[in-house]
């Protein structure tokens, strides 16, 4: 026999579907934005700037060519797309193969300023089920690519 005593019985939490189509709630946008706007303070000002602000700021660029290509953006963000990856890429090249410390030069750091306002717009607007699943094509990309690299090898 079980003593029940007078313990409260566990709440269930039901599933709202509707809050798929739901932007993410402004304290998780407001604590990625923050994080992210540290990362790249860090690499602005190439000071103690380590890899994981970089893969910090890579996710936000692969999210957002994730939804350029899904059409959730539109294509005119392209470009800011584009400059954004070219940042990070010689960023990163600088650092790997020239030795140099993670940095960004002024007008990369601009490039990824442009990507991270229309990242924030999206975290905003965008339900989050449309993010998580850009960044879950993303993680799947990634993984084919890695696959292929260590076929290769």
């Amino acid at each position: 026999m079980r003593k029940t005593g007078n313990k409260p019985k566990k709440q269930r939490k039901h599933f709202n579907p509707l809050a798929a189509m739901q932007p993410l709630p402004a304290e998780k946008v407001r604590a990625d934005m923050d994080r992210n706007l540290a990362a790249l303070a860090a690499l602005a000002t190439g000071t103690k700037a380590e890899v994981k602000e970089w893969d910090d700021l890579s996710d936000c660029v692969n999210t957002v060519e994730m939804l350029i290509e899904m059409g959730e953006i539109d294509q005119e963000h392209a470009a800011t797309s584009f400059e954004a990856i070219r940042a990070m890429r010689d960023s990163m090249h600088r650092h790997l193969n020239e030795g140099q410390a993670l940095f960004m030069t002024e007008p990369e750091a601009q490039a990824m300023r442009d990507l991270l306002t229309l990242y924030h717009v999206c975290l905003e607007r965008k339900p989050w089920m449309i993010i998580y699943k850009a960044q879950q094509a993303c993680t799947e990309r990634i993984n084919a690519q890695l696959g292929q690299a260590r076929a290769a090898a």
